[in-house]
C-alpha cells in the first residue's frame, strides 16, 4: 500500500512522517529536516527514522563550499553527491530485507521529471512494501501518473 503525506510547503509533512514512524517504531526511512537562514532554506539534512543518523543533502548555492560535489541540482539548491549515495544505498538495502514499512520524505518535482530519485522512488512504488511518501499537494496528479499509481490512500500532513 503506497501511503501518501500531502500538503502545502511548510504544512507539516516531515513532521507528519516522523509522527507516523514513531507511532509504531517500524520499517525504516529518511526525512529531510530544514536550516532556516534569514528566510530562505539554507540547507535540509538527511535523518534515518531508525537509528537517527543524520547526514547532508542539499545545500543552497550561497553556501557550497568550493569542492562540493552536486549529484543534481534544482534552482539554488544542490544534492550533495555522498548524500545521495547513502540515501541510495540504504533504500536498496531496505528493498532487500525485510524492512516494512519504508518512509521517504519530499518526492518533489525532478521526481516528476524523471530525475533526482526517480529511479529509487520507482523500484519502492513497484515493490510490495508499505510506503509513505511525502509530496507537495500541487504535484500529486503529475506524481501519481508519471508512476502510474492508482492504489493510494492519502495522509494528511499536520497543518492542512
Amino acid at each position: 500500500m503506497i501511503n501518501i503525506v500531502t500538503g502545502k510547503i511548510n504544512s507539516g509533512k516531515t513532521t507528519r512522517m516522523q509522527k507516523l514512524y514513531q507511532a509504531n517504531k517500524q520499517g525504516d526511512g529518511i526525512i529531510f529536516i530544514k536550516e532556516m537562514h534569514q528566510n530562505h532554506p539554507k540547507r535540509y539534512q538527511a535523518k534515518r527514522l531508525k537509528t537517527g543518523e543524520k547526514f547532508e543533502i542539499i545545500l543552497r548555492d550561497s553556501y557550497q563550499p568550493e569542492d562540493y560535489k552536486t549529484a543534481f541540482q534544482i534552482g539554488p539548491y544542490g544534492f550533495n553527491q555522498s548524500g545521495v549515495d547513502r540515501i541510495e544505498t540504504l533504500i536498496k538495502q531496505w528493498l532487500s530485507d525485510d524492512t516494512n514499512p519504508i518512509f521517504f520524505d519530499e518526492v518533489g518535482i525532478l521526481e516528476v521529471q524523471k530525475e533526482g530519485f526517480y529511479p529509487l522512488i520507482k523500484q519502492l512504488v513497484k515493490s510490495d512494501k508499505t510506503l509513505y511518501i511525502s509530496l507537495r499537494k500541487n504535484l500529486l496528479d503529475a506524481f501519481l501518473k508519471t508512476f502510474k499509481i492508482t492504489n493510494y490512500q492519502i495522509v494528511r500532513s499536520s497543518h492542512v
